[in-house]
């Protein structure tokens, strides 16, 4: 999982998300962005290619949840109410 708030941030990760990939590792790289519309075309067209999935802000909270819930820890149970 990849917190990007910045050009600098994304590159970092897509370079980590190509040396996995490179390394011929299973890895399914998330990218949670601060704002997404802060992020350049370019920036984000190359991450695009390595990552599994993608939320535009920290306002898609309960859908971040429930994707780590379901696609990475595998629990389909309905998610807690606090």
């Amino acid at each position: 999982m990849f917190a990007v708030s910045n050009d600098d941030q994304c590159r970092n990760a897509t370079i980590t998300c190509y040396h996995f990939e490179k390394l011929k590792r299973a890895f399914s790289g998330m990218v949670v962005y601060e704002n997404q519309e802060a992020i350049t075309s370019r920036a984000l067209a190359q991450i695009s290619d390595v990552v599994g999935k993608q939320f535009s802000s920290l306002g898609q909270r309960d859908r971040i949840k429930q994707f780590i819930r379901a696609d990475v820890l595998g629990d389909n149970a309905p998610p807690r109410t606090n």
